[in-house]
């Protein structure tokens, strides 16, 4: 008998950074096992959509429909093929933002006017738009667009709660890059004594200076400042920003990695002794080759939610006035024996990755 055929929208394999690349590959690989994905959208054609919505009220307007369809006809065409619609919402979907709107249309399309089942995986959301005077119409709209859905799997339980406030049914998941990181190392590199470093996207001056002035104290503890970007295609330019402003105060003595690999991005925060970054992969990536690390905040609510899935300290904010003296507590505090036995726990890490494992529905 044949597998359904599916489509995902939304592939970051080329974008941003390799943590992007890893994740979308674990839930490619994934949905390959239940079905033939037969294609893939990337994010760039979730960016560029030709005349997208701009008011909620057109997501239940088939005039609107009639007018979007013809602008985008390859797109609706490739979706037409597919016997269902796989949405990867990765760290897209939130507030009330072009790139949010445009893959929640996308998707909303491809259920209510091409009739196909569609199912929202490997996921955050956060309707809130940051403006409180906005929320309620967020959530509204959001409740909405999601009871469209036909599966919904959110990778952490910040998004479970919220999606539950909502009162819509959704599957607890989790995030696909361990399931990469598995299957890339299935022996983990030897550790080195280096301090690996990765940006943020909420970064700020003041904070950014507390951040190199913490690497430059691990280095005189004989800790080498190792700083790692890199991706596939279209790198992050907040990364570029990153790189200017840690250039500017390192002393002109740590390393610099753009890895040019996947295999060399995990290998690289594999090795090294500790991780301090604000970025959500690169601390999932640490986790799941079992380096001690340190989180900063970024622009979602993602970092506390996913630190709680790890059972790890709450992230540090950029912000914070003591933020050199914080990073080095923790630093001490994840060197220790008793953070590895709370934090990589067996148990803990074979629950992630069977929940990794629910981004894509029972048969």
């Amino acid at each position: 008998m044949a597998r359904p055929t599916a489509i995902l929208l939304n592939d970051t394999t080329d974008w941003y950074h390799w943590g992007c690349t890893a994740t979308s590959l674990g839930l490619k690989a994934l949905i390959g096992e239940r079905y033939e994905l037969i294609d893939s959208i990337p994010i760039q054609t979730t960016y560029r959509l030709a005349r997208p919505p701009n008011a909620p009220p057109q997501f239940r307007d088939p005039a609107f429909f009639r007018q979007h369809e013809p602008d985008n006809a390859d797109l609706y065409r490739r979706i037409g093929r597919a016997d269902c619609v796989f949405v990867h919402g990765e760290g897209t979907i939130h507030g009330l933002g072009r790139a949010a709107i445009n893959l929640l249309y996308l998707g909303y399309a491809a259920r209510t006017y091409l009739g196909k089942p569609v199912y929202v995986v490997n996921h955050s959301v956060y309707p809130g738009t940051g403006r409180p005077a906005d929320d309620a119409a967020a959530h509204e709209f959001y409740r909405t667009i999601y009871a469209a859905f036909d599966y919904i799997a959110v990778r952490e339980t910040l998004s479970k709660q919220i999606v539950d406030r909502l009162g819509l049914a959704a599957v607890q998941s989790f995030d696909c890059l361990p399931l990469t990181a598995a299957w890339l190392f299935p022996t983990l590199p030897e550790k080195r004594k280096t301090l690996a470093i990765a940006g943020s996207v909420a970064f700020d001056a003041a904070g950014l200076a507390a951040l190199v002035a913490f690497g430059n104290d691990m280095k005189r503890r004989s800790y080498e400042p190792v700083v790692v970007t890199g991706a596939q295609a279209n790198p992050a330019a907040d990364d570029t920003r990153f790189l200017d402003a840690v250039r500017a105060g390192d002393a002109r003595d740590w390393t610099y990695v753009e890895a040019a690999s996947l295999q060399q991005w995990l290998s690289t925060i594999g090795s090294a002794a500790l991780l301090v970054s604000g970025r959500f992969h690169h601390t999932l990536a640490a986790f799941a080759m079992r380096t001690p690390f340190v989180m900063l905040n970024s622009n979602t609510p993602k970092m506390p939610a996913l630190a709680r899935m790890l059972g790890a300290p709450e992230p540090i904010l950029y912000r914070d006035p003591d933020l050199a003296g914080l990073l080095l507590q923790r630093a001490e505090l994840a060197l220790t024996d008793d953070y590895a036995r709370a934090v990589f726990r067996d148990d803990r890490t074979q629950s992630l990755l069977d929940l990794a494992r629910k981004n894509v529905p029972p048969v």
